[in-house]
């Protein structure tokens, strides 16, 4: 079996540098493209301008 690729938008919103990393490079090793912000109001900001297919968000 051969690996999974998916091509999706995703945003990462994540406060903590090493999820953010961790998320960041976990996605990527399917084929995503990822973007990360910090907060939910980075979230609302970069929403304005773009769209994603997925965002993954910290609680």
């Amino acid at each position: 079996m051969g690996w999974l690729e998916i091509q999706m938008k995703v945003l990462l919103a994540d406060d903590d540098p090493v999820a953010q990393r961790t998320m960041s490079a976990l996605v990527k090793t399917v084929g995503c493209e990822a973007d990360v912000v910090s907060n939910g109001q980075e979230v609302i900001h970069v929403l304005q301008s773009r769209s994603y297919d997925v965002i993954f968000m910290d609680l």
